[in-house]
């Protein structure tokens, strides 16, 4: 249902009536309830209240019970929805309740299964009440606006008119009264012209005044005759504006009013005055009816007075010969032709003096003599009549008209006055509506269509054969029926159908797929739209709903489908405005998509900006060029940067286009080639790192070759076998650096296996290989200990004790120290300026003369290798001060 439904829910237990409440507002969104504990008190409110669609009521109630208020209800309200709800169960009870015109009867019971029938009870009474209100109300209005359109088609003159539309409005159920009145312009006076209907005297004792200074002024007869517009009282017991006349109208059944002012081209005819035996008779449907109504009356009694005037006075003949837009002759019981009007030769071509004496056969091209004679003969003087006929040019071409024709005897002859009116326009108008109509049976009775029109309310109105030959039911088994309950829909689907057609009767374009099945079994696939037809006004007055039978596309997409599933690879399939057609498991997984409707959506909504515009320019560059590309993508899954090689491809034929020139949509597959890029890129890594190591090795063995040759030299020259034994340790390190670099070759790591290392002994076993001066000496505090390749850590504290040697004086100090995740070496030396610390780990770079620039570059070679961090600040003592520390302190302490 569209619309909110108001419940008056009466029983005597409040806690129950507070439930009912409760629970309609938490399950039954479109149920709004009204609580009273009696029948009085329900009365009471359903007086009040001007929207209550239903009553559900209890059976035994003190003071009242069911059946009883039921019929209090029925004396005032005969067509309420009335459901009985009670925890009686007798059949004598329900029997009763029926008989008195209840809609329905419901057993109390427990659980929330019984208060979603009570509402499915409410909404169909509801539904089937409105119904059949809206038909009642359009049969109403239909009828009361076809008899007075045909009174005022006979009518002959103003008074017959006010006499008419009085009566036909008078016997028109809710009005009881009605009547025509005037106001004089001196006193300022209603005066009733005319009045028909069980008025009881009201108007003959009516004395209202609408100056400014009077009551009437505010009552609706004031405001309609000063305001021209349509003024209404819907409640004239309480109405305070209207409480100089309201007893005599209260007394007479009257409760609510209309005045319409009847006015056309600035003129006032009257005052229409309506009254009806209930309040509130006057809702907009009955606003936009009286809104019509005077201007039709208005119009009608202009026209009846202005064709009066030009019978009653030769004068008012000629000036309106004179000024008409309409064609206007006057012609004789023979057909001459004795007066024409400036716009009737005008129209014809001929001049006045061609007019006068012809025959109106002559250029009334339809009118045959005898038969004018036979029509002309039946007329009494002030007759009329209208007919369609075609009038001729003196050119030979011809255009329809609209001949009103009256007999007068006009000084005591006998002549007919014939007011012509070209109706050309309108005629093309009904062709254009006629071709319009055979062209929309045509698209209806397409083949290759399923169509129909449905009402507003979503009542199938008709449907062409296509769409009869997919269910076992004929034309008159589903027109008139719910478009959502014909056999077109199973139960499942019948709920989003209903919100389709609703979307569409609020002026929204619906579009839907549905798969179906057909009465053999046989499954199929549409894909149609709901489309709203609106008048000149904009108003949605009837819907559209056509469907296109794709089965035959389906199967090959299912088909498509099953072949993607079957492929690990991420496939994808998007139309040319980059909207995904087709996507495979593998892509969903891959983007964690599992859960949601990629059909439909576009890079732009499921990647970043950036990344959605470098792809869909890759889909556009096969779309514009026709050819297959590759190209690599970065793109973020699951937060991590991925890179995707991906195989575009163009596609011709989605079963949507029937040989399309360009390309239609791209298909595409997607490799993962973020760990083949990331294994190149370490393999340039480990590549740039040999490099260094060859420079590093070379330097690394410098110092204990020129350590061993310079004890060798002093052994010969002194004979001091110590020097000798320094010789030969020095030897020793150059084949540790062999194995080192045989191990780092065949590993391809410059770090083999670690272990924990006591920085110390290594500190003073190396110490003299870097052959300091006698006055240089190493300091160690809180001997700190590193997890650490052995030979390599040996490599690290030579390269700085050796830099601390070069760069310091003889008597250079060498520090080595604990700190936290790791350990310092600083020296006294000159130290290392700020502005270079970043670069003296560059091999090549070095601010001695003649330095190889490789050492301290060999340095941070093994601590990247260990995952170690080195910094350069400075030392205690002045000097340069490296900090080498785990890469995983720093993080634990900026956390």
């Amino acid at each position: 249902m569209s619309s909110e439904i108001c419940v008056l829910h009466v029983d005597d237990d409040r806690s129950f009536g507070q439930l009912v409440a409760d629970f309609f507002a938490h399950t039954a969104a479109d149920i709004r309830v009204l609580t009273e504990t009696s029948a009085g008190a329900g009365l009471e409110r359903l007086h009040e209240a001007d929207d209550i669609d239903c009553i559900v009521s209890d059976y035994d109630m003190p003071g009242r019970n069911g059946i009883e208020f039921l019929d209090a209800v029925r004396d005032e309200f005969p067509d309420l929805p009335f459901i009985l709800c009670t925890g009686k169960g007798s059949e004598e009870v329900a029997s009763e309740a029926i008989s008195k015109g209840a809609t329905d009867y419901l057993q109390k019971g427990g659980g929330s299964e019984q208060y979603e029938l009570l509402a499915n009870r409410v909404r169909n009474a509801v539904e089937q009440y409105r119904s059949q209100h809206r038909a009642e109300e359009h049969e109403r209005i239909t009828r009361v606006i076809r008899d007075l359109n045909r009174a005022l088609v006979y009518a002959d003159s103003v008074n017959e008119i006010e006499h008419e539309v009085c009566t036909v409005l008078s016997d028109a159920d809710p009005y009881v009264t009605a009547c025509i009145a005037g106001v004089d312009p001196d006193t300022m006076r209603v005066e009733p012209r005319t009045w028909a209907g069980d008025d009881a005297g009201y108007f003959e004792e009516l004395a209202m005044y609408v100056d400014e200074e009077s009551p009437g002024r505010h009552a609706p007869g004031g405001v309609a005759y000063h305001d021209r517009m349509i003024a209404i009282s819907q409640n004239i017991p309480e109405d305070s504006e209207y409480a100089p006349w309201q007893e005599a109208a209260v007394t007479r059944g009257f409760l609510s009013l209309i005045v319409v002012p009847l006015a056309y081209n600035g003129d006032l005819y009257g005052l229409l005055a309506v009254f009806a035996d209930r309040s509130f008779a006057f809702d907009d449907t009955e606003k936009s009816l009286f809104r019509e109504l005077g201007d039709d009356i208005a119009h009608a009694m202009h026209a009846k007075e202005m064709r009066t005037e030009l019978q009653t006075t030769a004068s008012r003949l000629e000036a309106l010969f004179e000024r008409s837009p309409d064609m206007i002759n006057v012609h004789d019981t023979d057909g001459t032709v004795i007066r024409s009007n400036p716009q009737l030769c005008q129209q014809t071509g001929y001049t006045e003096d061609q007019l006068v004496g012809m025959k109106v056969w002559d250029f009334d091209r339809n009118l045959d003599p005898a038969a004018a004679h036979s029509l002309w003969d039946g007329m009494d003087a002030g007759d009329s009549l209208r007919v369609e006929s075609e009038y001729q040019r003196t050119d030979g071409s011809t255009f329809p008209v609209e001949v009103h024709i009256r007999r007068l005897n006009i000084g005591g002859e006998d002549r007919f006055v014939a007011i012509s009116r070209d109706i050309t326009e309108r005629k093309q108008h009904e062709q254009e509506l006629q071709r319009t109509e055979r062209r929309f049976r045509a698209i209806l009775e397409d083949p290759n269509i399923l169509a129909g029109v449905l009402d507003t309310d979503g009542t199938l109105l008709s449907q062409n054969k296509t769409a009869l030959q997919y269910i076992d039911a004929g034309l008159g088994d589903v027109e008139g029926e719910p478009f959502w309950e014909t056999p077109w829909w199973p139960a499942e689907m019948r709920p989003t159908i209903k919100d389709n057609i609703e979307r569409a009767a609020a002026g929204e374009y619906v579009e839907y797929e549905a798969d179906l099945t057909k009465p053999d079994g046989e499954r199929y696939s549409v894909e149609g739209v709901i489309r709203p037809v609106t008048d000149d006004a904009g108003a949605v007055v009837s819907l559209i709903v056509s469907a296109r039978d794709v089965t035959d596309r389906t199967v090959r997409e299912k088909r498509l489908e099953a072949i993607l599933e079957d492929t690990t690879a991420p496939l994808f399939m998007k139309d040319r405005d980059g909207e995904y057609l087709l996507v495979n498991e593998g892509f969903k997984q891959l983007f964690g998509l599992a859960d949601v409707t990629v059909r439909g959506q576009t890079d732009a909504e499921l990647l970043s900006p950036a990344v959605a515009d470098a792809v869909r320019e890759n889909d556009r560059e096969v779309l514009r060029t026709g050819e297959p590309i590759e190209r690599e993508e970065q793109i973020a899954v699951e937060g991590e940067q991925r890179t995707f090689l991906s195989s575009k491809t163009p596609v011709y034929d989605i079963g949507t286009e029937s040989d399309p020139a360009d390309p239609v949509a791209v298909l595409g597959v997607a490799t993962d080639i973020t760990e083949q890029k990331q294994r190149e890129q370490r393999l340039k890594r480990q590549n740039e790192r040999f490099d260094e190591l060859a420079s590093v090795v070379s330097h690394d063995l410098q110092t204990p070759l020129a350590t061993a040759r310079g004890r060798a030299e002093l052994a010969v020259e002194t004979g001091d076998t110590e020097q000798m034994a320094q010789a030969l340790n020095a030897i020793e390190r150059v084949d540790r650096l062999r194995e080192g670099l045989v191990t780092t070759l065949r590993t391809k790591e410059i770090v083999s296996e670690t272990d924990v290392v006591d920085v110390e002994r290594i500190g003073r076993d190396i110490w003299t290989t870097t052959q300091p001066s006698d006055a240089a000496t190493l300091e160690v505090s809180d001997t700190p200990t590193v997890e650490a390749d052995p030979a390599a850590l040996r490599r690290l504290l030579e390269n700085l004790f050796s830099n601390a040697v070069e760069h310091g004086s003889e008597a250079v100090t060498v520090r080595i120290g604990a700190i936290d995740g790791g350990f310092f070496v600083e020296d006294d030396g000159p130290g290392i300026p700020e502005q270079e610390r970043e670069n003296v780990f560059t091999p090549g770079y070095s601010t001695k003369r003649g330095g190889t620039g490789v050492g301290l570059a060999s340095v941070r070679q093994i601590v990247v290798a260990h995952d170690w961090e080195i910094r350069i600040t400075d030392g205690t003592a002045g000097g340069a001060r490296f900090e080498i520390t785990r890469t995983d302190v720093d993080s634990e302490s900026s956390s």
